[in-house]
């Protein structure tokens, strides 16, 4: 994503079909570039509040890895992404986990839930 017009126009890539449309878009809502409509919807929620979902590792106790691959359960606002990883840095989960196993962590003030997305026995 890059910014023009000292933010007034936005340039992004539409990330929710695979046609990947170049789209243009202002804060007002304009929206160009886009294929078809869920382009134009993408790109105002850009604009209006970013969310991302978060991929990352946590350190596992008395596992066959060191690492356990996890993500968020949802999409989390895009501000936070730093201070999320921030987070994981203290989890430590222990072995066995599974596949769909979730925790929460507490990122400003409220708590982001992630899962477990690799079995890891002892």
């Amino acid at each position: 994503m890059t910014e023009r017009d000292n933010g007034k126009t936005i340039e992004l890539i539409c990330l929710i079909c695979p046609s990947g449309c170049r789209l243009t878009a202002d804060a007002l809502g304009n929206v160009s570039g886009y294929l078809c409509e869920r382009g134009v919807e993408y790109a105002r929620e850009e604009i209006r509040n970013p969310v991302r979902t978060l991929t990352s590792t946590v350190s596992i106790e008395g596992g066959a890895v060191r690492r356990c691959p996890v993500r968020t359960t949802k999409m989390i606002p895009k501000g936070i992404m730093i201070d999320a990883t921030r987070a994981l840095d203290i989890v430590k989960l222990r072995a066995p986990v599974n596949i769909g196993q979730t925790f929460s962590v507490s990122v400003n003030n409220s708590a982001v839930e992630f899962m477990v997305t690799k079995n890891i026995g002892m």
